[in-house]
C-alpha cells in the first residue's frame, strides 16, 4: 500500500456548461470519490489571442460560466504559457475571471518559478497540480532520483503530480514505465496523477496493473476525449469515468 489518498479522476478540455454537467451526472453517489473537471486556457489566450489549438481553450469571456458546483468535483484551470516571468500574475488573472467557480490549476510547464508560486499561493491559497512531461523530465536527466529531489523542492506548494511522459507524440499508456516511476514517486508528500492517451479504450488490465498496485494513484484523459476535428466528446468522457468507477479500488 502507499501513502496515495482515494483515486481521483481528471477529466481535461471542456469548453461548454453542459460538458460540465454531462460529466457530473456519471458521477456515483459515494462521498469519497473526487472527479476534477478541467477547463483549458494559455498565456495567448489570456490575452485574447488564438491558441495553436482553439477548440480545446476557453474563451474568457465563457470562463466565469463554465464551472458549477458540486460536492465530488475540483474544478481546475489547465494552463500553459511561454511567459515565466510573471506566472503569478497570470494565474491571478485567471482567477479574477473565474471567480469563485475555480478550485485551482494545473501548470503545464516544465519547473514554475518558486517564489512566484509562493506568492500567489498567499494571495490565492488554491490547490496546484505540477505536470511532470518529457521537458521536465529531460531537464533532471530522466533520472528518477534527480526528479524526486527537485519535487521536493515545491513541497507546500504543490499538491499533486501529473506524469505524462507521452505528451505531444503517438505514443500510448506505458504501463510499465509508469510503474518504474511510481515506485519511486510514491513514497512523496504528493499525490500522483497518470495522463497520455488515456481513453475509453485504453486496455482495462493496464490500468488494473496500476490501480492494484498502488491504489491512490490519479487518472487523467484529455487528448483521447475528443473527435478528429478537436471537439470533445462528453459521451467518450462518460463511457470512460464509468469504466474507472468500476476498476478503482473500493476504501
Amino acid at each position: 500500500m502507499t501513502h496515495f489518498p482515494k483515486s481521483h479522476i481528471c477529466i481535461a478540455g471542456i469548453t461548454r456548461p453542459e460538458h460540465w454537467k454531462q460529466i457530473v451526472s456519471h458521477i456515483p453517489e459515494k462521498p469519497n470519490q473526487i472527479v476534477i473537471i478541467e477547463s483549458m486556457v494559455c498565456h495567448e489566450t489570456l490575452l485574447g489571442k488564438a491558441s495553436e489549438y482553439p477548440k480545446r481553450f476557453v474563451s474568457l469571456s465563457e470562463l466565469r460560466t463554465l464551472l458549477g458546483r458540486h460536492p465530488n468535483v475540483l474544478n481546475l484551470v489547465r494552463y500553459s504559457t511561454s511567459e515565466r516571468s510573471s506566472v503569478d500574475l497570470q494565474l491571478c488573472r485567471i482567477i479574477e475571471l473565474c471567480g469563485p467557480g475555480i478550485d485551482g490549476f494545473q501548470l503545464e510547464l516544465a519547473w514554475p518559478d518558486i517564489e512566484q508560486l509562493r506568492r500567489f499561493l498567499a494571495m490565492f491559497p488554491k490547490k496546484l497540480v505540477l505536470k511532470i512531461g518529457r521537458q521536465a523530465y529531460e531537464d533532471v536527466g530522466r533520472s528518477k532520483i534527480r526528479l524526486s529531489s527537485r519535487l521536493l523542492r515545491y513541497h507546500g506548494l504543490i499538491q499533486d503530480i501529473q506524469l505524462n511522459l507521452t505528451e505531444g507524440s503517438e505514443d500510448q499508456f506505458d504501463p510499465d514505465q509508469t510503474l518504474d516511476l511510481l515506485k519511486t514517486l510514491h513514497v512523496l508528500p504528493f499525490g500522483v496523477g497518470i495522463s497520455g492517451r488515456l481513453s475509453d479504450s485504453t486496455d482495462s488490465r493496464d490500468l488494473e496493473r496500476v490501480l492494484r498496485l498502488y491504489p491512490g494513484v490519479n487518472i487523467s484523459a484529455l487528448r483521447d476525449l475528443r473527435s478528429e476535428a478537436d471537439d470533445f466528446l462528453p459521451e467518450k468522457a462518460g463511457h470512460f469515468l464509468d469504466r474507472l468507477f468500476r476498476i478503482i479500488p473500493e476504501e
